[in-house]
């Protein structure tokens, strides 16, 4: 089986070396590559769209990598694409008669790059496409042989637009009204797969749903009492303390799990226990800052943490607590299990289909509710075991030898339907 694996999501976060860039998305990607790469009937290549520079730096960190060395990449670009891109950007602010000037001509750079397309290597010459985030792009839509996947994370742009400054229903709509009879989908979770039938109709036989893992060797219960304390350090976090780890942003619902905070303390003003907030900065940001300001001796925001030191910062927590309002699947409270700490997650979407009866729920929009199970979770010891044990036997359904194996099955099936 030959997989032609698009790796634009890797590609931008290695080259721009960026942690932040390193999401769940590229997570995914990397993961997925490694693993589909481990099985023997799969021949994997990495496609792209980068320049010629970009390419060759890319090409040169694949075999850096090591085990994605000598992985065949086909590098599809054309020298007006950065033109083009710049055009596109200017129409959004142009008069209406300079929009007709430019949509013009960016119609004619269209037909050039249509006629001389600077390629390297054959598409069509697998017998897969992937995509792990990226629309499909037309040179390969166009290819009737080749089968296509693409991932679909979430459509939470579509469900709750108000979470997001940018109106994204255009991307999803040119994943799916340009899916051709050959296209087939990857969905995060069953709550993502209802999503989809629910916004495309999408035969739910075309969908099949691959969970997401985490990586044993970041995310592991820290027993070293010595480096806990020293990775605490760095990050000024006092024990004990609640945790929660989120990009700042309105859907995360940081504001509501301070409010909870808040109350926990103003009922028990002896109680020893911090929240520690993790995570990059989002928007939002200086409205959490301004509720947080009376009580920043308590309240720490650390910013974006390394992955070298997330383990000692999830297994340092008394609970990990996940208010989202919705996710699309939810690894924050994967790893924290995998790290020994009980959670409490919001009782939205897929987070009852990832936890299970590993943790504790809560109505997001309660927060006299989220301060009592938080309050019962840090005040009981036995319920905090109960949640460990759960916790650690529940997180071994996640694997991404798991992912890779349904993947590669779905994969299969595809060539028996449309062959």
């Amino acid at each position: 089986m030959k997989v032609l694996f698009d790796s634009s999501v890797m590609a931008l976060a290695i080259l721009e070396n960026v942690a932040m860039h390193k999401t769940g998305i590229f997570r995914y990607a990397e993961n997925l590559a490694t693993h589909l790469l481990e099985m023997t009937d799969v021949e994997l290549g990495f496609y792209s769209t980068l320049g010629r520079r970009d390419k060759n730096l890319w090409k040169k960190k694949l075999d850096e990598l090591g085990h994605l060395k000598g992985i065949p990449l086909l590098n599809h670009y054309h020298p007006l694409k950065r033109q083009m891109d710049g055009l596109k950007q200017k129409i959004m602010d142009a008069s209406p008669m300079k929009k007709l000037f430019l949509k013009s001509l960016c119609e004619s750079l269209r037909m050039v790059m249509k006629s001389s397309p600077n390629l390297v290597g054959k598409v069509g010459a697998q017998d897969i496409y992937f995509s792990p985030y990226h629309p499909i792009p037309k040179l390969i839509r166009e290819k009737k042989d080749l089968i296509c996947f693409t991932m679909i994370h979430d459509l939470i742009p579509l469900k709750y637009p108000n979470f997001f400054k940018v109106d994204k229903r255009g991307f999803f709509d040119s994943i799916f009204k340009k899916a051709k009879p050959n296209h087939f989908f990857i969905a995060a979770s069953e709550t993502t797969k209802a999503d989809i039938c629910h916004y495309y109709s999408i035969n739910p036989s075309k969908i099949t749903v691959a969970y997401g893992a985490p990586q044993r060797d970041i995310f592991y219960p820290v027993e070293d009492e010595a480096l806990l304390k020293s990775t605490l350090q760095r990050y000024n976090i006092q024990k004990p303390y609640i945790l929660s780890l989120a990009t700042v942003e309105p859907r995360k619902n940081i504001l509501a799990l301070v409010d909870a905070y808040i109350e926990i303390i103003q009922q028990n003003p002896n109680l020893e226990l911090d929240l520690v907030l993790c995570g990059a900065k989002g928007w939002g940001m200086e409205a959490l800052k301004e509720k947080i300001t009376p009580y920043k001796d308590r309240i720490l925001i650390t910013g974006y943490a390394k992955d070298e030191d997330l383990a000692s910062i999830y297994s340092g927590a008394t609970a990990f607590v996940y208010p989202s309002l919705y996710e699309g699947f939810g690894i924050p409270p994967v790893e924290a299990m995998c790290c020994n700490t009980p959670v409490i997650v919001s009782d939205r979407a897929s987070l009852p289909e990832v936890v299970g009866s590993a943790g504790l729920y809560v109505d997001p929009t309660d927060i006299k509710d989220m301060a009592s199970q938080m309050l019962k979770v840090v005040q009981d010891v036995d319920l905090q075991n109960q949640l460990k044990e759960k916790g650690l036997e529940r997180v071994k359904k996640f694997t991404w030898e798991n992912t890779a194996k349904t993947i590669h099955q779905a994969f299969e099936a595809s060539l028996d339907q449309v062959g």
